[in-house]
């Protein structure tokens, strides 16, 4: 179970709602760091240093207050912001990024901002909605196509649900397309006969699941849609989506995936992508 987390801290109400839901999440265990950023030839000058200064010590000091358990910290980098923050998560610590700033009006920037970070961070990234309700859902949704990734993000989906006391819903998607949109047409039989082969992918993820945690409640979803719109119906209702993605030399559209980038596009909730090194420890 991944029990830090790290939160890019810029001042900004983005951040503070990233804070806030990190220390939350953290249910009084852990470490929370929030970590500045400061890029080369940017540097701040003294007034502003000591007024973003003031600004931090006084979120830390009302997370404290408001957190009892949770240790809060403070982190200063110089670098270049997507190449420090992508290297900040590893497998014990989500970054978490907001990107609804309800001062500036910057919130689609900074969600592209947040998705590029997260397609090659080296751990798990948790990317906030800049749209929806501020209430959190009442279950864990994730999605699984038969891969390896998708069933280490399943069991991290499953430790996230647990720390929620909340249930799994894990969702497998089929669609008959050929390439592109077109249609395949399917005789009845033939369709009946896909559905069957997409039910014993999702059954077997779901055994997986449940073998690791036999308390917990879980939901197989079959459903006959693209996956990125099924993953997005069923979380309409979820406090967090848990989505895999490719690691190795891939392009940036191909680490993420199309399920992925329709997800974080249309999704009012959540969302974590799970990194190599959540991976690792998970299969071991």
């Amino acid at each position: 179970m991944i029990d830090d987390a790290i939160v890019w801290w810029d001042g900004s109400s983005a951040a503070a709602e990233a804070a806030e839901w990190a220390a939350a999440r953290q249910a009084g265990r852990g470490t929370l760091v929030l970590l500045e950023v400061e890029e080369p030839g940017r540097a701040a000058g003294p007034t502003e240093r000591a007024t973003a200064r003031a600004a931090l010590d006084l979120e830390v000091q009302r997370l404290r207050a408001e957190h009892p358990g949770v240790v809060v910290t403070t982190r200063f980098a110089r670098g270049a912001p997507a190449a420090v923050l992508r290297a900040a998560p590893g497998p014990t610590a989500v970054l978490v990024l907001g990107t609804r700033d309800r001062a500036d009006g910057g919130s689609r920037s900074r969600r592209a901002f947040a998705i590029h970070v997260a397609v090659g961070a080296a751990g798990p990234v948790v990317v906030l909605p800049d749209h929806g309700p501020d209430g959190l859902g009442d279950r864990v949704v994730t999605g699984v196509d038969g891969s390896a990734t998708a069933i280490e993000a399943a069991l991290l989906a499953a430790d996230e649900a647990i720390r929620r006391h909340q249930p799994l819903v894990v969702v497998h998607a089929w669609f008959e397309t050929i390439g592109g949109d077109a249609l395949m047409p399917l005789t009845a039989g033939a369709a009946d006969q896909l559905s069957s082969a997409h039910r014993v992918v999702l059954d077997e993820a779901v055994g997986i699941v449940s073998r690791r945690h036999p308390a917990l409640a879980v939901t197989p979803v079959l459903a006959h849609l693209p996956a990125g719109e099924a993953i997005a119906r069923e979380s309409a209702d979820a406090s967090l989506v848990v989505l895999g993605r490719h690691s190795g030399a891939l392009p940036v559209a191909a680490l993420l995936g199309s399920t992925a980038r329709v997800v974080l596009r249309r999704a009012a909730v959540p969302t974590l992508l799970m990194g190599p090194a959540v991976a690792v420890v998970l299969a071991a």
